[in-house]
């Protein structure tokens, strides 16, 4: 029994732009999305520290963890925002000495670039015929 054929494929000239996400670790938005360091934070040039300038996406994220308790679960994730971080928010205080993660899209997915073909949980995959991958081209920044 044949699970999956594929006959003379030609894959190429794709292109594709992965964007990373800069987060702190721990923190989550109600659907499981990230805190994007990147589009919230505004330097402070006096002393290197960090000041939250957030974003209507940000703010709201902030409003709904607020809200939902953090031992709360749902279908659509679970909130959480370190103490550290709320009042960084709420207090307007500057954040220093702080680790950042990368290597992940907001939804906490590692960034993989570009594919030209993936099978994943496939049984019995044949390929018949040709099977061509090329010009794949990631655009995507080095985080």
């Amino acid at each position: 029994r044949i699970g999956l054929t594929l006959r003379n494929i030609n894959i190429h000239q794709l292109r594709s732009n992965p964007m990373e996400t800069v987060r702190l670790p721990l923190q989550r938005g109600p659907f499981n999305d990230l805190l994007d360091m990147d589009r919230i934070i505004d330097y402070d040039d006096d002393d290197d520290s960090m000041i939250y300038k957030g974003t209507k996406y940000s703010n709201a994220q902030y409003a709904l963890s607020k809200l939902i308790p953090d031992t709360w679960w749902s279908v659509l994730g679970h909130t959480f925002i370190s103490k550290q971080v709320d009042k960084w928010i709420s207090e307007k205080k500057k954040l220093k000495h702080t680790h950042f993660k990368c290597n992940a899209d907001i939804m906490l997915h590692l960034t993989k670039g570009i594919f030209g073909i993936r099978i994943d949980n496939v049984k019995d995959v044949v390929i018949d015929g040709y099977l061509n991958i090329e010009n794949l081209h990631n655009l995507g920044q080095f985080g």
